[in-house]
């Protein structure tokens, strides 16, 4: 009855993903075909919980929360050789991966309309994220701000807008496996890889709900992507931070 509001959620999130790939490589100067297997067996998890309490005032409406975000997986990766008529392990292609990623998050925001004409909201949210993997250990903890602002007059609206934003990478982004598609060719992950930032500025403009468009200006910093490289008699492609 006084319009306040508070509200909770939780996800729970598990998947068992056994995974074989088979694959033969023939070698024409030496006239023999060497036939490899790997066995890959991931367990992801993911739990996540948060709060958000929502205040309407007469000179405006403030929302906050709070929400915290788990994810785990284990990983196994085995690599076989067929000789003698029998898979044989290789133990130096082959490991076991655990990766756990805890973010924290507090957040808030206020929004106030002027008038028939003007709507306005600005937020600020801290973000902690812990990683612990067999790898690495890191934690890092930043501030993203974001502001919007628009004027309406009849069928038209302007809107002008900024934001700070967060990429995570990927547990396969991490993942220090070495996943191959032949004996001499393969990809892995990087686990001292660092998250990227953006900060997005956008001037918008609708007409009648029908017609949009807008100019916006984004800076990416820190960001990662795949790179390929010969490593001896291989070709190796792993993430880095590198534009």
């Amino acid at each position: 009855s006084l319009g306040k509001k508070l509200s909770f959620a939780g996800n729970f999130y598990r998947n068992n993903n056994d995974t074989e790939v088979n694959f033969s490589t023939l070698t024409l100067s030496e006239n023999s075909i060497q036939d490899v297997k790997t066995l890959s067996k991931i367990t992801p998890q993911i739990f996540s919980v948060q709060g958000d309490l929502e205040l309407p005032f007469k000179f405006g409406t403030i929302e906050t929360g709070l929400k915290f975000n788990q994810f785990r997986n284990s990983a196994d990766l085995k690599y076989l050789n067929f000789e003698n008529n029998q898979y044989i392990i290789d133990e130096e292609k082959g490991s076991i991966f655990d990766y756990q990623e805890e973010n924290y998050a507090v957040y808030g925001s206020f929004v106030k309309t002027i008038g028939e004409h003007w709507e306005t909201k600005a937020g600020l949210r801290y973000e902690n994220t812990f990683v612990k993997s067999s790898a690495t250990n890191f934690n890092y903890g930043q501030w993203f701000p974001s502001a919007f602002v628009s004027y309406k007059v009849e069928k038209n609206v302007f809107s002008l807008s900024y934001s700070r934003r967060i990429n995570r990478p990927s547990m396969s982004n991490l993942n220090p496996f070495r996943w191959y598609e032949n004996p001499y060719s393969y990809s892995t992950g990087n686990p001292l890889l660092k998250p990227s930032y953006i900060n997005n500025y956008e001037l918008g403009y609708t007409y009648n709900n029908k017609f949009s468009t807008s100019l916006y200006y984004l800076r990416l910093t820190n960001a990662f992507g795949q790179v390929s490289s010969l490593d001896g008699l291989s070709q190796k492609s792993t993430y880095i931070n590198h534009y």
